[in-house]
Order: structure tokens, then C-alpha cells, then sequence
């Protein structure tokens, strides 16, 4: 089920400066449950606001008490709670109050108490669609409603459809083709021994993409370099490669570059995407390695292997897309087992998925 941030007063809770609520029509939260996740948020009281209080407005970009009272540090506290709330569900669309110093979207009260409306943004508000977050207010459920995600179709059309077990036979390798060509999956990523026979099996119907010094990274940059040429003259078209996390975890950025580029080379002419496996990093290592990415010439940033200790986060996919040169796409791998989750992934700006789940709830779907 999507998931959606909402104003908490529009549930009928009570957080509103005046201690009392704005809550939705019966029949328009029942609706709103039926087809949302809802997620509420008080930016107000989560800045440490407290209920009841003196109503505010922005004046000049900063937020004002009634009683004169600067209480802009409140407001941008609740707003970054509001932005890791729907970085951490997921959370593609909001319907927060309109007019509010703090959930307003399109209009805010102008500063002077008089009850006077001027365009503008309160400051969750202003940060959630910063965040690429698709903003409704109260006068807007019926429109929310009816807002549509991705087709099955869509998603299948960007996912690797992936099988990269250790004890994968020939048999299952040709399944998960005939599978990715029926669904129109963007390629099968299988290991590099398989690639060979299934380029055979499968001629130009579908992308083939293999690993390159999978799972672990911690090859010699010459035998990924030769590891890569094989996988290409095997006819592999597209190529996920594991960077080296101890050269990350030394601060050998230039030998970071160096292995990457040594891929690159090797597989000139083919996709090439790399798997930093954010599991393993700290957030400036992965905005560093969003740069060095791209200096390389790589097609494509990736999540993960799958194989470490985390999968794909909506989290790092949108850091990951926020600090990648435009021409480097992302691809979320690991952990990816609903719908949902695939099309939040995409809202975030992941142009590939890495899983075979979305295949089986294709399957299922066609089955019941």
C-alpha cells in the first residue's frame, strides 16, 4: 500500500496552536485508509512546540509568534523530522494544512495576523517538495485520490530480473530469461559463468548483465579489468561491478578511481553500472562516490550487492540521485519485494531495479 504523509490535525488529533484539530470529513479519512498508508506528522510540536500555543506566521523567511517571538529553529526542527519521516516510509505524496507557517503549500498567511493569504510555502512544506514530495492540501483529497502509480507494466520494463544464487543451474538461467523476455524486463543479471550460454539461448531478445568482482570487491584491479573483458566477449551487454571498500575505507580515492576506470575501459561500448554497497558507508563516502562515479565515465551508481548486511533505501537512493551528475542514472538493488517500494524507488530517481520479486508478483497477478 502507498504510503502517505499527512497533517496530524487533519486525523482529528489535537496538535493545532489552538489545541484543537482540523479533521477531515468521516468519509474522506475512511477513503484516504483505503487506499494510503497514513503517515501523520506535526512539523509544529515535532520542532518542540507546545499544544495549545500562540498561532504563527512567516514574515521575511523567518516564523513569528503572535506574541512576537522568533520561533524559526521550532519550525526548521519539525520540518527535517517532517523530511526523514517521508524519507523513511517512503512517502511520495503529502496532504498537509493549507495556509500553515509549517504544512502550507501554495498558500501562508502573510506575517501581519490579519488573516491575510499570500502564495507561498510554509517550511515543511517548502523542504518536502524540495525533496521531490507531490504536495495536496485539504481542498485537494478528491485530486489526491485519484493520483495513480506506475503500471506492473512500467516497473518491469526497469527491472534487472536477477538470479545471482551460488548453486544456479543452466535450467533455472534459461527460466529467468524466458521469464524477463515474456515481462519485458530491462535485462537478467546472472553470474559470469552462466553468460556465455544464456547470450546463446537468448540472441537479441533480451540484455544480458553480469557481476564483476562480486560479492566483495576486494580483487586486484587488473583481475576485475580481466574478469570484465571475459564477461564482454561472453556477450554480456550490460556490467555491475563491485568497487573496493577497503581502498574507500583507507581514503584511496585515487585507487578508487583507478579500478573503476580499469572496468571502464575493459568494457567500453556497455553499460556499466557500480555497486558502491551503501550498507557499508558513511554518507560522505557515498556523496564522494557519487562524484568519482561519474568522473569515471559509469553509466550507472548502485545500491547494493544484496549479498552485505542492507539492501536498497529510499534514503540512499535519493542522496544518490541528489549528488550524481545528471548523466549518471541510479539503480536500487537489494531488498526490493513489493510495488510500492519499486514505485517509490522510481519517484526517488532510480531508472533500474535490481530483484526478481516484481517478476513472481507478475506471475502471481497472471496466476490468480
Amino acid at each position: 500500500m502507498q504510503r502517505l504523509l499527512i497533517s496530524s490535525c487533519l486525523l482529528g488529533n489535537e496538535c493545532k496552536y489552538s489545541g484543537l484539530s482540523n479533521a477531515l470529513p468521516a468519509e474522506v479519512l475512511t477513503a484516504l485508509k483505503e487506499k494510503f498508508e497514513l503517515i501523520p506528522v506535526c512539523p509544529e510540536v515535532a520542532g518542540g512546540l507546545s499544544v495549545p500555543r500562540d498561532p504563527s506566521e512567516i514574515k521575511n523567511g523567518r516564523v513569528f509568534s503572535s506574541g512576537g517571538k522568533d520561533v524559526t529553529a521550532a519550525f526548521e526542527r519539525g520540518a527535517e523530522t517532517a523530511v526523514k519521516l517521508s524519507e523513511k516510509f517512503g512517502c511520495s505524496l503529502a496532504l498537509m494544512k493549507q495556509g500553515s507557517p509549517s504544512c502550507g503549500n501554495g498558500r501562508i498567511y502573510d506575517g501581519s495576523f490579519s488573516g491575510t493569504a499570500v502564495p507561498g510555502n510554509g517550511l515543511a512544506a517548502e523542504k518536502l517538495i524540495q525533496r521531490g514530495v507531490k504536495m495536496y492540501s485539504e481542498n485537494e483529497t478528491e485530486k489526491l485520490l485519484e493520483e495513480e502509480s506506475p503500471s506492473l507494466e512500467q516497473i518491469l520494463a526497469i527491472c534487472d530480473h536477477t538470479l545471482l544464487r551460488v548453486d544456479a543451474t543452466s535450467e533455472e538461467i534459461r527460466t529467468l530469461c524466458d521469464q524477463a523476455i515474456k515481462y519485458s524486463c530491462a535485462s537478467v543479471c546472472i553470474p559470469p559463468c552462466h553468460v556465455a550460454g544464456a547470450k546463446r539461448y537468448v540472441g537479441n531478445r533480451m540484455k544480458i548483465c553480469t557481476v564483476i568482482g562480486f560479492p566483495n570487491g576486494y580483487m586486484t584491479t587488473a583481475a576485475k579489468a580481466f574478469e570484465a573483458a571475459d564477461a564482454v566477449k561472453n556477450g554480456a551487454d550490460e556490467i555491475d561491478m563491485v568497487i573496493n571498500l577497503s581502498m574507500v575505507k583507507d581514503g584511496e580515492w585515487n585507487c578508487v578511481k583507478e579500478d573503476i576506470s580499469a572496468v571502464r575501459k575493459a568494457t567500453r561500448g556497455k553499460i556499466l553500472k557500480v555497486i558502491i554497497e551503501c550498507c557499508l558507508l558513511t554518507d560522505a563516502e557515498k556523496v564522494r562516490l557519487c562524484g568519482i562515479v561519474g568522473e569515471c565515465g559509469a553509466d550507472y551508481i548502485k545500491t547494493s550487492t544484496g549479498f552485505s548486511t542492507g539492501g536498497a533505501t529510499f534514503e540512499d537512493v535519493a542522496l544518490m540521485r541528489e549528488n550524481s551528475p545528471k548523466k549518471v542514472k541510479v539503480k536500487a538493488a537489494g531488498g526490493i519485494s513489493s510495488l510500492e517500494d519499486a514505485a517509490e524507488f522510481m519517484r526517488l530517481g532510480a531508472d533500474r531495479l535490481g530483484t526478481s520479486r516484481i517478476v513472481k508478483i507478475a506471475i502471481s497477478k497472471e496466476n490468480s
